[in-house]
């Protein structure tokens, strides 16, 4: 049997444009093993479309506008990638939006021109090859583009004769280390308690419109940290306005979200900003 090398990619766009990545899933096989994962969400670069396809992967502006652009990326994907063939299941799509984005910022150290299409290869769309090759991928899982990529990397491993239950040696999965699942923040989290419901009134969360932004070492995943403030009474909102009150600044807060909170304080509005050793103090103190 043959040993297979190569990286399988998926990307998401924010729009129909093939240089407004959002995400991207890769996943990386050596000698018919898949390795090692990553998954990057990322600032896309910004187009005059008005149609989204939020409906399509439940990406929208407001979980992309902290992330690096793909150039602040480009280390890590050439990195990741290196010399080996890329493979996606549509060459059409992945290829060409990598391409497009590479030229818009001028980016080199990447061959993209060997590449295998897994759809070309089955001419079949990848729900249908993964249930052809008994590959375990549900419709919920389908437009997450690690998911994508992975799905992709074991039909390819498939049409070579090698089955998934030999992919699955070592993984390591840096999805929630960085942007992505662990700053993202569940959607019924965004919608306050009536008051009455808050059973701890006296917190400056209480009836507070907060805005989570950068890394919190205590507190790594946003939307346990949301769901921990909506129940102290916050209004946990996605953006900041002249109507926000209470900033919670971690590592990495966002420049173009502090270049805006700036501004407002310099207009007037009383906006409090409270970093990870007052936040950790004041949820200290409630347990």
């Amino acid at each position: 049997m043959s040993k297979c090398n190569f990286v399988a990619i998926d990307f998401e766009t924010m729009t129909a444009e093939r240089t407004s990545a959002c995400a991207l899933g890769m996943v990386k096989v050596l000698n018919n093993v898949i390795v090692e994962k990553s998954y990057l969400l990322i600032n896309p670069i910004p187009d005059d479309r008005t149609d989204t396809n939020i409906f399509v992967h439940g990406i929208n502006a407001s979980m992309v506008q902290e992330a690096p652009t793909f150039k602040e990326s480009w280390t890590k994907i050439v990195d990741f990638i290196g010399t080996l063939p890329l493979v996606c299941h549509n060459r059409g799509m992945d290829i060409v939006v990598m391409n497009r984005c590479m030229e818009y910022y001028d980016l080199d150290g990447l061959n993209t021109s060997k590449n295998y299409c897994t759809y070309e290869i089955t001419r079949e769309s990848l729900m249908k090859a993964c249930k052809r090759y008994n590959i375990s991928f549900s419709e919920n899982e389908h437009h997450d583009a690690l998911a994508d990529a992975e799905a992709c990397a074991k039909v390819f491993l498939a049409t070579k004769g090698i089955h998934e239950e030999v992919c699955v040696e070592k993984i390591n999965d840096y999805r929630s280390g960085g942007f992505g699942a662990s700053h993202k923040i569940n959607h019924e989290d965004l919608c306050p308690l009536d008051p009455n419901e808050v059973e701890n009134k006296d917190t400056p969360f209480f009836q507070a419109k907060v805005l989570i932004t950068g890394v919190f070492e205590e507190y790594p995943e946003r939307a346990k940290l949301a769901a921990a403030l909506k129940l102290l009474g916050a209004n946990v909102n996605t953006s900041l306005s002249r109507r926000t009150n209470i900033v919670l600044k971690g590592k990495a807060a966002g420049p173009k979200k502090m270049e805006k909170l700036e501004k407002l304080k310099r207009e007037g509005y009383d906006i409090r900003v409270i970093c990870e050793a007052e936040l950790v103090g004041i949820l200290g103190d409630i347990d």
